[in-house]
């Protein structure tokens, strides 16, 4: 409002009580609002508007004439501020009763200054009464108390700063405006800055401001900064003293924002380990107790879903159930308390199908929207959450009244998020999510394209962490693709890759990383098949291979050769090498006292390492430094013969072939996801299959045979390579690179092994050799190691016969012999008791080739931490990746699984064959299903017979003599196709 208008306003309020003469008039707190809110518009500028200056000091005359004392001196003190400046320019305006007053003021003593004292009963009585008008009034009376006290008066200032900082908390927190919050971290530092002994207060509420700001701007730099100065907090506060506990639920807070910023789930542990500990010691009346369990139940609930543990789930419900039953029926923070439990149990209910707990759910909900206010800024939030439970009993039920008032209520969720809240992102989102859900169960398109025009509208905000960014661009790009905007879905597909690639950074949590990747599996699918219908192979080919085998390009990127980096840039070269060494060994840091550390390694690492990429990229000529391959630089990968990418998504499969030529685009449209996962279940019944061999051979013959069909005879002809070749002619050699659980199917043995032999051959083993490899880059990599080592070869047997807990392997230490008397000269056995894994890590590194016969032990929790079983312990996959080996050449796995991935990150290809080719080895020989002891043996002794020449292995040859193994042990035994078909080449 205007000077004017509040003037109108005030002169109303002394005008009626010049003619009524009824006290109530001036001293209502409305008319003592209207006279604050004027006399802090006037400030300074008292001589160009004494008018209003003078029914200002009016105002408050007529209270001090009407108070009893001693409640009338903040009255008179200011009506004598007001008209000693009033008087300098229009002493006509001055009251002549007043002229008897003006005298020098005195300043009150800091203990008991009048607007202070007033300042604090009117927090009293809001917190009674909930009037905005009364801590309206308390602010600007502490405002007051500040302007009249002496600048060296620091005590004074002090009290009254945090007074003031607390009442704009309350502020803050009903209204979330942002002048309001940034005032309060201003108060706030003001306080620190005067240098008082004791600054917790200070900077408890500091951290509180920064916490409201956050909520409200979304700044990542504020909650850096809260945790930050909680750590000073902490560190100044004894261990027993309640304020450290106040300190620690607010770090709690904070620790969950960054978790939900950046997706480090050791972020959430911090928040879970100091919010237990200030609940722990927190007495059961004390007025802060049901926020802090709420608190703690948001974070442990957020650990359930990050890990699934279901204790952790149960705990949240319990402690959430307490902060609801521990908060009064009337008081603000109730709804919250509700919407949080509401939460909890929908998230239960999506657990174990029990409608009790959505029904439940349902109804919290319900009651935290109807006792929070229209104007409360948590109000988007709970009709948020109401939405996503109705829309859940939508799904359950089918009752479309549920998914229209879920729509409903989501729409008014965005209604009511201001435009520049970061909010907004997660009601557009859950908006959206709904009417994509809706619009393609019934294909409406009238509901997809609003939901591609809500979902684009979330994307559009820069305040967002990594996670939220991956979620809403992914979801748009599902959306555009529904209504056939193909440009639209790659574009914003390419974006949710580059935000998973910030959650899974090189230095990230291992655990962490493979959450996040198995959580936006098949999005590197989806956006090359959306390239493709866009008509960009190219793109394709760059996306699909940039959203694949993440993490096995940062450990590429973590052998990168620096040879020229050095010379041109030591520095840079000697910083690089320092962070990917100590990159390799970070993980969560345990740590007992919660508060005792501000900042966590990683984070540290993160920075350095983005500033050391950032410096090296701009060098000439290292631009690309680290940075996605191009397709002319992928197709380097097809030197020696074609690289087939199997690409399968809901939107459309294909072959994209890289041939010397360019890529080609090879359709396979008899190939979509379902069939492909009905393959997968018949080749598991197959391979696990209990009965007869002919029933086992005609399920292995249906899959096969529809490989062949529907993607092998498809690929050949398209690249030409379906004709006989001559008697003695090599075959061609070709790389199958494919995604998704089609990785878990033999295409190397596609077709017909039982058909009459023809004109044109109809198995894949007549017309190619094949390799696999994870990812192109892994190919190109593996290509441009030392090939042709001049170190003569050496060979490392290891054999595990007989571990606990598993089934005995009988020939296995035969296996490991044989190869000791096949190469005499070169050949070190580790057999039973001396195989431990201390002992085979120390003798990898001292071989060209090692041969494992043991079990292979996949871990679908923890896809890194499958691995070989040795003697006393594992050998995992996490092992591996800490060597960096310079001269292998061949590691022959016999044991089973090590080249099947976990289907959840079925495009990661974490197994054990990739990360012996990630330690340095070129070629790597696994196995896609167990096989028996004995057949391990028989295709080990075929395999090393044709790559022995003259007493010497040549790894070089490993995929060819591979192919003729299977193709003896074929001839021998026709009737076992499992046994002859599972070993696979992996490798240049």
């Amino acid at each position: 409002m205007t000077i004017d208008d509040l003037t109108r306003r005030l002169r109303a309020w002394l005008d009626r009580y010049d003619a009524e003469h009824d006290p109530a008039t001036v001293l209502a707190p409305a008319a003592l609002a209207d006279a604050l809110a004027l006399g802090e518009t006037i400030g300074d500028h008292v001589t160009e508007h004494a008018e209003a200056a003078a029914a200002v000091g009016l105002l408050h005359w007529y209270r001090y004439l009407l108070l009893p004392e001693p409640d009338d001196r903040p009255d008179l003190d200011e009506a004598i501020a007001v008209f000693r400046q009033v008087q300098r320019s229009r002493p006509d305006l001055v009251p002549d009763a007043v002229r008897e007053a003006l005298a020098p003021a005195n300043i009150p003593c800091p203990d008991n200054d009048p607007w202070t004292l007033m300042g604090g009963d009117l927090i009293g009585e809001y917190e009674a009464n909930g009037d905005r008008n009364t801590l309206d009034t308390a602010i600007a009376a502490f405002r007051l108390a500040l302007a009249h006290m002496l600048p060296d008066d620091h005590r004074a200032q002090l009290a009254t700063l945090l007074r003031l900082g607390s009442a704009l908390l309350l502020d803050g927190e009903s209204t979330g405006s942002p002048s309001v919050l940034d005032e309060a971290v201003d108060v706030f530092r003001k306080s620190l800055d005067l240098g008082d002994r004791d600054r917790s207060p200070g900077l408890t509420g500091l951290m509180a401001a920064l916490y409201l700001r956050y909520r409200r701007h979304g700044r990542s730099n504020d909650l850096d900064e809260i945790i930050e100065v909680g750590y000073e907090a902490a560190g100044s506060v004894p261990q027993d003293d309640p304020e450290r506990f106040r300190l620690l639920s607010l770090l709690a807070i904070a620790h969950h924002a960054r978790f939900q910023y950046t997706g480090e789930s050791y972020e959430l542990d911090r928040a879970i380990d100091a919010g237990a500990n200030a609940v722990a010691n927190t007495d059961e009346d004390h007025s802060e107790l049901a926020g802090r369990l709420s608190n703690l139940g948001i974070a442990l609930r957020a650990r359930y879903e990050r890990t699934g543990d279901v204790e952790d789930l149960e705990t949240a419900i319990d402690v959430t159930r307490r902060a609801v039953h521990a908060t009064p029926t009337d008081h603000p923070d109730l709804p919250r308390h509700l919407s949080n439990l509401g939460i909890a149990l929908r998230a239960r209910y999506e657990r174990t199908g029990d409608v009790e707990d959505l029904e439940t759910a349902i109804d919290v909900t319900r009651r935290a929207v109807h006792a929070t206010p229209t104007d409360h800024p948590d109000l988007p939030r709970h009709l948020s959450n109401l939405g996503i439970a109705l829309r859940a009993r939508y799904e359950r039920t089918g009752d479309v009244e549920d998914l229209e008032t879920a729509i409903d209520v989501t729409r008014r969720a965005v209604h009511a998020t201001p435009t520049d809240h970061p909010d907004r992102t997660g009601a557009l989102l859950n908006l959206g999510g709904t009417l994509l859900a809706n619009g393609e169960s019934c294909g409406d398109r009238e509901l997809l394209t609003e939901a591609v025009r809500v979902l684009r509208a979330a994307s559009n905000t820069t305040v967002v962490g990594s996670p939220m960014r991956a979620l809403v661009t992914t979801y748009l790009g599902r959306a555009a693709a529904a209504v056939g905007d193909w440009q639209l879905a790659v574009e914003v597909f390419d974006i949710a890759i580059d935000a998973v690639d910030q959650m899974v950074w090189h230095g990230a949590d291992r655990d962490d990383s493979e959450f996040h990747l198995a959580k936006f599996s098949g999005l590197a699918s989806d956006a090359a098949a959306c390239a493709l219908n866009a008509g960009d192979p190219s793109r394709a080919v760059e996306l699909w291979e940039h959203g694949r085998g993440v993490l096995l390009t940062q450990s590429l990127d973590l052998s990168t050769n620096l040879t020229e980096l050095a010379r041109r840039a030591p520095h840079l070269a000697a910083r690089f090498a320092t962070l990917r060494d100590r990159l390799g060994g970070l993980g969560p840091q345990g740590n007992d006292d919660p508060s005792s550390s501000p900042e966590q390694p990683e984070r540290v690492a993160r920075r350095e390492w983005n500033d050391v990429v950032e410096a090296i990229r701009g060098l000439p000529g290292f631009e690309g430094f680290l940075r996605r391959m191009t397709t002319a630089d992928l197709l380097d990968a097809a030197a020696a013969g074609p690289v087939v990418l199997l690409n399968v998504s809901r939107y459309r499969s294909d072959a994209l072939a890289l041939t010397s030529d360019g890529v080609s685009v090879i359709r396979l449209p008899e190939v979509n996801p379902e069939k492909v996962e009905l393959r997968l279940a018949t080749l598991d019944a197959a391979v696990t299959w209990g009965g007869s061999r002919h029933q086992e051979d005609r399920l292995l013959d249906e899959v096969l045979g529809w490989l062949w069909d529907t993607v092998a005879r498809p690929v050949l002809d398209g690249i030409g390579l379906t004709s006989r070749r001559a008697p003695g002619d090599d075959l061609p050699r070709l790389w199958w690179c494919p995604s998704g659980t089609l990785s878990f199917l033999p295409l190397h043995m596609a077709g017909y092994h039982d058909a009459p032999a023809g004109d044109v051959p109809t198995t894949v083993p007549d017309l190619v050799v094949s390799s696999y490899t994870p990812t192109i880059r892994a190919l190109v990599h593996a290509r441009r190691q030392r090939a042709g080592k001049t170190r003569a070869p050496h060979v490392l047997a290891v054999a595990t016969s007989h571990a606990p807990g598993v089934p005995d392997l009988p020939a296995a230490r035969s296996e490991a012999a044989a190869l000791g008397d096949m190469f005499p000269a070169s050949a070190v056995v580790l057999a039973d008791a001396d195989a431990t894994r201390d002992a085979v890590l120390a003798a990898i590194p001292q071989g060209t080739i090692a041969h494992f016969a043991c079990h292979g032990i996949t871990d679908p929790v923890s896809p890194s931490s499958s691995g070989l079983l040795l003697a006393d312990q594992m050998l995992t996959v996490r092992d591996l990746a800490e060597l960096r080996l310079e001269d292998a050449e061949l590691a022959y796995l016999s044991a089973c699984d090590t080249a099947s991935p976990d289907p959840r990150l079925a495009d990661e290809a974490i197994h054990v064959a990739t990360a012996f080719q990630l330690t340095g080895f070129r070629h790597v020989i696994a196995t896609l299903w167990p096989l028996t002891d004995n057949a391990a043996k028989l295709i080990a002794e075929q395999f090393y017979k044709h790559l022995n020449q003259n007493g010497r292995p040549t790894p070089d040859c490993a995929a060819f003599a591979l192919h003729a193994a299977t193709r003896t042990l074929q001839a021998r035994r026709p009737g076992s196709r499992r046994w002859w078909m599972s070993m696979i080449h992996v490798g240049p």
